[in-house]
């Protein structure tokens, strides 16, 4: 019985719709972006300045190019966040650079500012050639999403405007009234 549950949870729990992933898949990126900081910080990356140059390390082994470097490449305004404009393909290969990041980051140990950028780039330059090989785009290169909150606000519009057409009842079908209760009945 415990085999048939693991199972099913394995399969529930990777299953995104083909539109691309949910915004608990980027809120996950989110989450191990956090947990790769600290692991940064145990290495010896330190500062506002430090961290800053640590994450655009990783952009540049991954993009070959700084992140406001790509931002502006994608034509993203001050405010947008790259992460809200990657398709699924490019989501997973951020995860997986985090991931590997912060993996060798804790088998090394702290090495200094210096030594945990180099593992940043080396791992999101192992990353790019890994997208580059198997979809024949470099990372920079892959298609710009819309921005999630865009595609709610559409779909939000489009639903009410299926309402209007529907009448407020799904698949068309004409209402029925009920026979109203009356008093003293």
């Amino acid at each position: 019985m415990r085999m048939r549950r693991k199972r099913k949870r394995r399969t529930t729990a990777t299953a995104w719709p083909s539109s691309g992933p949910p915004a608990a898949f980027r809120q996950e990126v989110k989450e191990q972006n956090r947990q790769l900081s600290g692991a940064a910080e145990n290495a010896g990356v330190s500062g506002a300045v430090g961290f800053a140059r640590f994450t655009n390390a990783g952009y540049l082994g991954m993009y070959n190019m700084m992140n406001v470097q790509l931002a502006d490449k994608r034509g993203l305004r001050d405010k947008q966040l790259l992460l809200d404009h990657m398709g699924s393909v490019e989501m997973a290969a951020n995860l997986f650079r985090i991931e590997m990041t912060k993996a060798k980051l804790e088998r090394v140990g702290n090495v200094g500012q210096q030594q945990a950028e180099a593992v940043h780039r080396d791992v999101g330059s192992d990353v790019r050639e890994m997208v580059r090989k198997n979809t024949g785009v470099n990372p920079e290169d892959l298609p710009v999403e819309r921005q999630l909150s865009d595609i709610t606000k559409q779909l939000k519009i489009g639903h009410k405007e299926m309402k209007k057409i529907d009448g407020s009842n799904p698949m068309g079908k004409k209402a029925v009234k009920k026979p109203s209760k009356k008093a003293g009945s």
